[in-house]
């Protein structure tokens, strides 16, 4: 496993580079994007969840990291789901293929990182993502790497956050 002041530091690098967010909400796009860090059955159900919460949404992909040395991938109508694990990274911190072919040619209008712990892995892959928003929650490594940080308690789970995520877009933009 890589050490995390290793981790930290291709992060920090890494989100300095990255360009300027356009701020939509997500009634308004057509491909979401989200990172979890749950069991497989909480990201069955979140995923149901999400095809249900966002049907106008083209495209949904939800990546979970998991402990599981077994990964899986689903696709249910507009919800892709793909399982990561610490495998899927070098040593230092670096996507290995399989990892990275799940969307090196993908770009998407939001990423939206819903893990409460700070998993560094989700931080890693969300450097790599093509998105036009980034939106974390603050955390000390997440400064740089999120266009919008939000605060929210450690108990609050993926539903609550998308919703409250979802609310503070339309708060942002205007629109209800």
């Amino acid at each position: 496993m890589t050490p995390h002041f290793i981790l930290k530091y291709f992060i920090r690098k890494l989100a300095a580079r990255q360009k300027t967010a356009q701020l939509k909400t997500l009634n308004e796009i057509d491909s979401l994007v989200l990172l979890s860090a749950s069991n497989r059955e909480t990201t069955q159900i979140n995923r149901e969840w999400l095809r249900k919460q966002f049907p106008q949404i083209k495209h949904v992909r939800l990546i979970n990291f998991t402990n599981e040395k077994k990964v899986e991938k689903l696709i249910l109508l507009n919800v892709e789901m793909d399982e990561v694990n610490s495998r899927g990274f070098s040593p230092f911190g670096e996507l290995r293929k399989g990892v990275e072919e799940l969307f090196s040619n993908t770009s998407f209008d939001v990423l939206i990182n819903t893990d409460n712990n700070s998993n560094l892995y989700l931080h890693l892959i969300a450097l790599h993502i093509h998105a036009n928003l980034k939106i974390g929650r603050r955390n000390d490594v997440s400064e740089k790497l999120y266009s919008i940080l939000l605060s929210s308690d450690k108990e609050t789970g993926f539903q609550k956050f998308v919703i409250e995520t979802e609310n503070y877009l339309n708060d942002l933009t205007g629109n209800k």
